[in-house]
């Protein structure tokens, strides 16, 4: 049985290091989530980010209706409900992404490089396959275990676009599709 202590000391560091890192965004975090969603895995309903981000429709919506009047998402009639508009990243929400994506690349880089040693660096790297198989882990089995919750469809790439860029994942994507009801 894993040490709760490791789990709660994970947790802390983690939420740290996203909680500073966001320090950098220029962009709302709720706005940088929903632009990597629709950027990595293509157009969207609002329903569907809201469930992701694990927030409420309302929430995503005006998180959605900020971004259309930025002209960073645009919207285009479902294909197959006419009822349902699905959203989609425009060429000026692909580039704000990728600008924050840079900062906070950067911002981390800077860090890893200033307060790590090579050696430390190599060990930091090594742990980049563990966090992602916990990722996939608890989006899969969340539910499974108390106090967590599974948040559906989880991608793991070069970021999340939650707050921490994920020097060396470039080349690793991991997706977990949920089941959805039609």
């Amino acid at each position: 049985m894993v040490n709760d202590t490791l789990a709660e000391d994970l947790r802390q560091a983690i939420g740290s290091l996203v909680r500073v890192v966001r320090v950098a965004d220029a962009m709302p975090p709720g706005h940088a989530a929903i632009l990597g969603y629709l950027d990595r895995d293509g157009p969207q309903t609002i329903a569907e980010l809201a469930h992701r981000r694990t927030v409420t429709h309302q929430s995503a919506a005006k998180s959605v209706k900020e971004l259309l009047d930025l002209g960073l998402v645009r919207t285009e009639p479902h294909p197959v409900d006419r009822r349902k508009r699905l959203l989609s990243i425009t060429d000026d929400g692909v580039t704000r992404l990728s600008q924050e994506r840079a900062v906070r690349a950067s911002s981390l880089g800077d860090a890893i490089r200033g307060a790590l040693t090579v050696g430390e660096q190599e060990r930091i790297r090594d742990c980049i396959p563990l966090l992602d198989r916990l990722t996939v882990y608890l989006s899969a089995h969340g539910g499974d275990h108390p106090g967590v919750l599974a948040q559906g469809a989880v991608s793991v790439a070069g970021d999340d676009d939650r707050g921490v860029g994920g020097d060396g994942l470039q080349n690793q994507q991991v997706h977990i599709v949920e089941d959805r009801k039609p």
